[in-house]
């Protein structure tokens, strides 16, 4: 029988919500987006699953909770990094983007594998909290176009915020083939080499920065 207790204060809330949540990103690190499920969670934190359902109603709301923190963190930096800078050129902007970016690799990964995915499984009221963090992304990007490009058109500042999320959506998975598909390119070309996760991501940054300035 378990010896589970129901959380009493907020404290001890946020201290059981952060738990399944760490057991989470252990298996999911660890195993991938299958190997998060309440049964397994309850068997490694002593949590019954209904008293893991009190806090996420299902696996998927536990992912798209975790983006939503690297997302909120990112807003942070950029927040921290541009709002008192007043004059950022190409390669300035470029490096502080590709430095936010590439703190969060497992949110890169999720992006990249399993995004459609968690954003069909997830309730709506997870689903709204996320988009708020992701839609507060857009806004500052654009905000700090307007600042240290302010010729770029309205139209060119939309086209830039897509550029960059579809970007980071897609560098991960791009940079990272598993090794069944590894194998089967280097079956067609064993001379291909993958690019290294960090140089393309800055230097796809940059490409996408330079249109900016070519404006």
């Amino acid at each position: 029988m378990s010896s589970f207790k129901r959380a009493r204060t907020k404290e001890q809330f946020e201290e059981r919500k952060e738990k399944i949540v760490s057991i989470a990103m252990d298996l999911y690190d660890k195993d991938g987006y299958g190997a998060v499920n309440f049964s397994t969670i309850s068997k490694l934190t002593n949590f019954t699953r209904p008293a893991i359902y009190s806090y996420f109603k299902n696996p998927d709301d536990i992912l798209i909770y975790v983006l939503g923190k690297d997302f909120c963190s990112l807003n942070r930096y950029l927040e921290d990094k541009l709002e008192s800078t007043d004059f950022l050129g190409v390669a300035e902007f470029t490096d502080v983007i590709y430095n936010g970016i590439i703190s969060y690799p497992r949110m890169l990964k999720m992006l990249s594998i399993n995004y459609s995915i968690i954003e069909l499984g997830c309730t709506e009221d997870e689903l709204i909290t996320f988009k708020s963090y992701i839609m507060r992304t857009f806004e500052l990007l654009g905000l700090y176009v307007s600042k240290f490009f302010s010729h770029v058109s309205e139209e060119q500042k939309v086209d830039f915020e897509f550029l960059i999320f579809t970007f980071i959506s897609s560098v991960y998975i791009i940079t990272h083939p598993s090794q069944r598909q590894t194998k089967a390119i280097k079956r067609n070309n064993d001379t291909f080499t993958v690019p290294a996760f960090e140089h393309l991501c800055k230097e796809g940054i940059k490409a996408i920065v330079k249109t900016l300035a070519n404006n």
